[in-house]
């Protein structure tokens, strides 16, 4: 999938969940409304194939922050299950 085929706001919000910001927060930062955050999500969600919110997350982060090195990746899904990746 390339980004081209997001739209920019897709792109704007998929960065903010890169750098860590929840739904409320994309929401204060970009001025829309948490259902319009949700919906952009899910597009870009099935856009990326991603099956699961967590694998999401780690797909977005992948995507901007892997750079070949070793990594580790923990984060808390929306089930309040502790995620961690090891890559490398």
């Amino acid at each position: 999938m390339a980004n081209g085929d997001m739209t920019e706001r897709e792109i704007d919000v998929w960065g903010l969940v890169a750098e860590g910001y929840n739904n409320e927060g994309i929401s204060n930062e970009l001025c829309i409304e948490i259902k319009t955050v949700e919906r952009h999500i899910t597009n870009i969600m099935n856009k990326t194939k991603a099956k699961r919110p967590s694998r999401f997350h780690a797909r977005v982060w992948l995507a901007l922050n892997f750079n070949g090195r070793p990594h580790t990746i923990e984060a808390e899904t929306i089930e309040g299950k502790t995620l961690r990746i090891e890559i490398g």
